[in-house]
């Protein structure tokens, strides 16, 4: 019997990490995640990390994004660092 943990993580899709001007792109990272579930038709390949700015009314935040390849807008889980 095989078990999976269920855990929410922020997620990116590519057209919006490739929007980020180059001067201004965060390093795409490695990621220890192959694949995300229920942000696309089946399991959608990660094709990394980045620690992404984000601003929220008056707060700055970093969030650690994983970067895949889905029709989506980006989603946001929980946890995100303050700066």
């Amino acid at each position: 019997m095989s078990w999976s943990v269920l855990f929410w993580r922020s997620v990116l899709p590519l057209c919006h990490y490739n929007a980020i001007h180059p001067y201004a792109q965060p390093l795409l990272q490695p990621s220890d995640l192959k694949t995300v579930l229920g942000v696309g038709p089946g399991a959608m390949p990660v094709l990394g990390e980045a620690n992404v700015p984000v601003q929220i009314n008056s707060r700055q935040l970093v969030v650690n994004f994983l970067v895949a390849d889905i029709p989506r807008s980006p989603l946001l889980g929980p946890s995100p660092r303050t700066s």
